[in-house]
């Protein structure tokens, strides 16, 4: 799964801090897979660079960075250390702000804060608070690649993350633009997918660092807050809306993976939210790309989900119901086994759907299209109209044709 991609402003030398926005495609892929890459005639066109990394994760007792959308850790890398506070920006997982600067010492150098994500945060019980709460250890295989002038460092990260006696293991590959074309970075992720299974990964180490500290369990997840600050434009207000509801969409894999009729309904709730948002900025649209993006969208949700979800609420709205209403009626235990067993089959190939390539496709897809499609090349207007313009134009439409509906409300009948 990947973690979109982020702009990162060129690197001076390391003493100074280095700011920017992460430009990253982030995919989970099997142990075995990290293997068949790492021997891909593609990733070998330059030497690799092989590191061991640790990285700590620091935070209070109450995650208090966490809750604000802020992390830091300490990264070890031989005799070096390397401090970076990361953001979570309007773009989630995909556009993060990071500041990073060497160090020295284990613990983080709070002297070198300012102008961070971190400074508002740090008040002197914030600092005496602050503590190891988990941390990664991974091997690291960093391939340089150079694709139609861009610069992508491909990294693949194998390891665990630990905390105390609780671990899950680590298996990633990122592809970071170092410089050029975001469409270049996907269509080295697309070339990299058709040697194996890939699929996008819209958590962090760190996210995921926390989900493991604090025992969630795998479950259906609802959707996040959206946040939009004034003044930002329609377009990356349309990003930040889709963003949300990808990350959505695919919080629910593992509960969809399951059986769990709740994540299907999240899922699909995910799904619509999407295929809202679209129609809600439809003035943005009107490529072909969007429509085949649609299409696929509704594929997923009619053709993938809905019979599992379907028959999951029929059984349990109607037929149960009647079942204990009247449990001797004729046939009612047959009528039973036969939902059950059609029940069972429509999540069986709702599991299907999610395991397919055409789904890792449909996910890269709706990425590269929300960041680089044709849709934001020709709706120069909207790049630059505040949020607020648009969301006032439509509000003022909608109320309008309400007004002109509740005029003809007497000549209706009750139906």
């Amino acid at each position: 799964m990947f973690g979109l991609i982020r702009s990162r402003t060129k690197r001076t030398h390391v003493h100074k801090t280095i700011t920017g926005t992460e430009t990253e495609l982030k995919f989970e892929v099997a142990p075995q897979d990290l293997r068949k890459l790492k021997a891909a005639p593609a990733l070998h066109r330059k030497p690799p660079k092989e590191e061991n990394l640790i990285s700590v994760y620091f935070d209070t007792p109450k995650h208090r960075l966490a809750r604000n959308g802020v992390s830091l850790r300490v990264r070890h890398n031989g005799d070096k250390r390397l401090q970076t506070i990361k953001s979570e920006g309007s773009g989630g997982p995909f556009r993060r702000g990071e500041w990073e600067r060497e160090i020295r010492g284990n613990v983080p150098n709070l002297r070198k804060a300012p102008g961070t994500a971190l400074a508002p945060l740090l008040t002197k019980r914030l600092k005496c608070r602050l503590k190891p709460i988990f941390a990664t250890s991974v091997h690291r295989t960093s391939i340089p690649v150079s694709k139609h002038g861009s610069r992508i460092e491909v990294a693949l990260d194998e390891g665990q993350l630990r905390a105390g006696q609780l671990s899950a293991s680590i298996s990633e590959l990122e592809l970071e633009l170092k410089r050029g074309n975001a469409g270049d970075a996907f269509k080295l992720a697309r070339e990299l997918a058709k040697l194996v299974p890939a699929k996008l990964e819209l958590k962090s180490k760190a996210e995921r660092g926390y989900d493991l500290i604090e025992h969630k369990p795998i479950q259906a997840v609802c959707a996040e807050k959206i946040k939009l600050r004034r003044g930002t434009s329609t377009a990356d207000a349309f990003r930040i809306i889709a963003r949300s509801t990808l990350r959505h969409i695919t919080a629910n894999e593992t509960a969809v993976q399951r059986s769990d009729s709740e994540g299907v309904h999240q899922m699909r709730v995910g799904l619509r939210r999407l295929r809202a948002a679209i129609s809600l900025f439809s003035e943005l649209f009107g490529d072909k790309q969007t429509e085949r993006i649609k299409s696929e969208l509704n594929w997923l949700e009619t053709g993938g989900l809905s019979p599992a979800r379907d028959l999951d609420v029929f059984e349990r709205g109607t037929v149960e119901p009647l079942r204990r209403a009247a449990p001797a009626t004729r046939g009612m235990k047959e009528l039973k086994d036969a939902l059950a067993s059609r029940r069972a089959a429509g999540f069986a190939k709702a599991k299907a759907v999610i395991n397919s390539p055409r789904y890792r496709s449909l996910l890269l897809d709706t990425l590269q299209w929300l960041e680089v499609g044709d849709w934001a090349k020709r709706s120069r207007r909207f790049r630059n109209q505040p949020i607020e313009r648009f969301t006032a134009d439509i509000l003022a439409r909608r109320t309008k044709n309400a007004t002109k509906k509740a005029k003809r409300l007497r000549e209706l009948d009750t139906r």
